[in-house]
Protein backbone atom coordinates (compact mmCIF):
# COMPACT_ATOMS: atom_id res chain seq x y z
CA UNK A 1 0.00 0.00 0.00
CA UNK A 2 2.88 2.81 0.83
CA UNK A 3 4.17 2.09 -2.85
CA UNK A 4 1.21 2.88 -4.32
CA UNK A 5 1.23 6.26 -1.89
CA UNK A 6 5.04 7.19 -2.73
CA UNK A 7 4.11 6.89 -6.33
CA UNK A 8 1.60 9.26 -6.37
CA UNK A 9 3.14 11.31 -4.18
CA UNK A 10 6.47 11.09 -6.11
CA UNK A 11 4.69 12.22 -9.39
CA UNK A 12 3.82 15.22 -7.50
CA UNK A 13 6.44 16.25 -6.13
CA UNK A 14 9.78 16.36 -8.62
CA UNK A 15 9.74 18.36 -11.53
CA UNK A 16 8.89 16.21 -15.22
CA UNK A 17 12.23 16.00 -16.07
CA UNK A 18 13.16 14.82 -12.86
CA UNK A 19 10.68 12.32 -12.56
CA UNK A 20 11.90 9.37 -14.21
CA UNK A 21 15.06 9.44 -12.09
CA UNK A 22 13.64 9.62 -8.89
CA UNK A 23 11.31 6.69 -9.45
CA UNK A 24 13.99 4.39 -10.28
CA UNK A 25 15.92 5.91 -6.92
CA UNK A 26 12.50 4.77 -5.48
CA UNK A 27 12.40 1.23 -7.04
CA UNK A 28 16.41 0.97 -6.17
CA UNK A 29 16.06 1.57 -2.54
CA UNK A 30 12.29 -0.61 -2.34
CA UNK A 31 14.46 -3.66 -3.40
CA UNK A 32 17.49 -3.10 -1.14
CA UNK A 33 15.67 -2.30 1.96
CA UNK A 34 12.75 -4.48 1.34
CA UNK A 35 16.00 -7.30 1.02
CA UNK A 36 17.06 -6.30 4.28
CA UNK A 37 14.05 -6.25 6.20
CA UNK A 38 13.71 -10.16 4.67
CA UNK A 39 16.98 -10.69 6.13
CA UNK A 40 16.25 -9.21 9.38
CA UNK A 41 13.04 -10.76 9.89
CA UNK A 42 14.43 -14.35 9.14
CA UNK A 43 17.14 -13.85 11.59
CA UNK A 44 14.20 -12.78 13.94
CA UNK A 45 12.51 -15.70 13.11
CA UNK A 46 15.26 -17.97 14.22
CA UNK A 47 15.85 -16.20 17.55
CA UNK A 48 11.71 -16.23 18.22
CA UNK A 49 10.70 -19.33 16.15
CA UNK A 50 7.35 -17.06 15.08
CA UNK A 51 6.87 -14.86 11.67
CA UNK A 52 4.28 -12.61 13.61
CA UNK A 53 6.34 -11.93 16.76
CA UNK A 54 9.37 -11.22 14.34
CA UNK A 55 7.12 -8.93 12.40
CA UNK A 56 5.69 -7.19 15.31
CA UNK A 57 9.09 -6.16 16.17
CA UNK A 58 9.85 -4.54 12.62
CA UNK A 59 6.45 -2.80 13.03
CA UNK A 60 7.91 0.23 14.69
CA UNK A 61 10.89 1.25 12.01
CA UNK A 62 7.29 1.96 9.78
CA UNK A 63 7.19 5.01 12.37
CA UNK A 64 10.48 6.52 11.26
CA UNK A 65 9.42 6.85 7.87
CA UNK A 66 5.75 8.52 8.91
CA UNK A 67 7.78 10.98 10.76
CA UNK A 68 10.21 11.57 8.00
CA UNK A 69 7.51 12.15 5.68
CA UNK A 70 5.53 14.37 7.32
CA UNK A 71 8.39 16.46 8.98
CA UNK A 72 10.76 16.59 5.19
CA UNK A 73 7.92 16.02 2.47
CA UNK A 74 6.06 19.29 0.94
CA UNK A 75 2.38 19.19 1.15
CA UNK A 76 1.15 19.31 -2.25
CA UNK A 77 -2.89 20.14 -1.55
CA UNK A 78 -4.02 22.86 -3.50
CA UNK A 79 -0.30 23.61 -5.51
CA UNK A 80 0.60 23.71 -8.96
CA UNK A 81 3.78 21.47 -9.68
CA UNK A 82 5.35 24.42 -10.79
CA UNK A 83 5.41 26.06 -7.04
CA UNK A 84 6.52 22.55 -5.63
CA UNK A 85 9.06 21.18 -7.90
CA UNK A 86 10.01 23.98 -11.00
CA UNK A 87 12.04 22.68 -13.74
CA UNK A 88 15.36 23.98 -13.17
CA UNK A 89 17.41 25.17 -16.11
CA UNK A 90 20.06 22.38 -18.21
CA UNK A 91 23.08 23.01 -18.47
Amino acid sequence: GMEVVLSAYGAEIFATAHRSTASGIRLATNIVIGGIALIVQGALYGVLGSHGASIAILLPVMIVGVVVGIRYLPETAGRKLEEIAPDLPHH
